[in-house]
């Protein structure tokens, strides 16, 4: 084997190691997705992936593939969206987002939400992901029940809500 092919194999190699590396986070970031899901017990189509970056940027898709973006910290980051409503099926509904960070490293995930805490998570523990669930299911019920309070006694208006 000349030297050039060696450096040939050497690429083929790290590029599978890549290609494996996004696949796995792709399970994961769907397998993330519908354990939210179900931890809220929200309807099928209320809770969505969004891409932050690129054409698609700001938009709901179907998959973690459109959703995910490796940027330049080393993190896949993609968003989880969730549609709030009053009464099923009726208008006004309210869309949460969330900005999401993930990366594998060893057995673990690491993973972030918004500016909070940093969650060391695994797959294979009893609790999964739920520490992330909960963190996130906290956050938001906490944004709305100090949203009224912090519009009218702090006076800023970007905490309003627009109802």
């Amino acid at each position: 084997m000349t030297k050039f092919n060696e450096l040939c194999a050497a690429y083929g190699d790290v590029k599978r190691q890549y290609d494996d590396y996004r696949k796995e986070c792709m399970v994961v970031v769907g397998a993330l997705v519908a354990g939210l899901r179900e931890y809220l017990g929200a309807p099928d189509g209320y809770i969505s992936l969004y891409c932050k970056h690129g054409s698609w940027a700001g938009r709901k898709v179907d998959s973690p593939l459109a959703a995910m973006h490796l940027a330049d910290d080393t993190f896949w980051h993609f968003g989880i969206s969730m549609d709030l409503f009053e009464e099923s099926g009726q208008l006004p509904f309210h869309t949460v987002g969330f900005d999401i960070k993930l990366k594998k490293l060893g057995h673990k995930y690491i993973v972030q939400c918004e500016e909070g805490p940093v969650f060391d998570l695994s797959r294979e523990s009893p609790d999964g992901f739920r520490p992330l669930y909960d963190y996130i299911f906290q956050f938001a019920k906490k944004r709305y029940q100090d949203s009224f309070a912090d519009f009218f006694l702090k006076g800023d208006a970007t905490r309003r809500f627009g109802f």
